[in-house]
């Protein structure tokens, strides 16, 4: 009897420490942006370097970016995010950037949270590449700004200022630290912004019938463990000195 009793408690103790570890788990961030409203559209003709394409109405800045934990609540302005960020995939409508493309760089994330853990604020950057152009200074590239209050995308600029290793970047490329226009290059703005919200996660699975038991000093360890790997991966994110904006 003693024994059972004992069980049972050490269950539910782990059970509880399992719940208050729960916010330790990864998270996906969804940014839905506005359609773009002001444009500049390529005018060679035809186009002589890279791949030239235009920006239209129905076209806007979405994408995800996660995290191995959920933001922090309270992140003052312009915390640094980017190492937090474990995968991103975002699109201008024309050019898809995604963290698994070696192409593709993050060059900025950084991010504001209120008491809850809510996104306040944003400003992600990233560029990408275009296939078969040299990277290098002269190298065709695309970029992409997703912040709380505009969105912008510049299509077929050329890099003027590269670097090689990379600093900023989550892929294996150089990255491009500056660039500039000419007749192949498209652009597309808007004064509206967004801010990213959590993806609902899946629908837990159904326990199965039985499942082999454990002692209450396993049930016990199990929790514990959990609750200090939680508590371990949860750190303070450093504020960046200012925003930096997209020249």
């Amino acid at each position: 009897m003693i024994q059972s009793t004992a069980k049972k408690k050490a269950a539910t103790l782990a059970a509880v420490l399992a719940l208050t570890c729960t916010g330790a788990q990864a998270t996906t961030y969804r940014y839905t942006g506005a359609s773009f409203t002001a444009f500049g559209n390529y005018t060679a003709a035809p186009c002589s370097a890279g791949s030239c394409a235009n920006f239209t109405p129905a076209l806007s800045a979405t994408g995800t970016f996660s995290t191995a934990v959920p933001l922090a609540a309270s992140l003052p302005p312009s915390t640094d995010i980017t190492p937090d960020i474990t995968s991103f995939s975002f699109s201008d409508g024309l050019t898809t950037y995604n963290s698994s493309d070696p192409l593709t760089n993050l060059m900025r994330a950084y991010a504001e949270t209120d008491a809850t853990g809510a996104v306040t604020a944003i400003d992600i950057y990233v560029q990408r590449w275009q296939s078969g152009t040299l990277q290098a200074v002269g190298g065709r590239i695309d970029t992409l700004v997703l912040g709380h209050a505009s969105a912008s995308a510049y299509h077929d600029v050329y890099c003027t200022l590269y670097s090689n290793p990379p600093t900023l970047a989550k892929a294996a490329g150089g990255t491009c630290t500056g660039f500039g226009q000419d007749t192949n290059t498209s652009f597309a703005l808007v004064n509206a912004g967004a801010l990213p919200v959590p993806v609902a996660g899946p629908p837990s699975a159904p326990s199965p019938a039985s499942v082999p038991t454990l002692s209450h000093f396993g049930l016990l360890t199990i929790g514990l463990l959990a609750c200090a790997i939680g508590m371990a991966t949860v750190r303070a994110r450093p504020q960046s000195a200012a925003w930096r904006r997209l020249s």
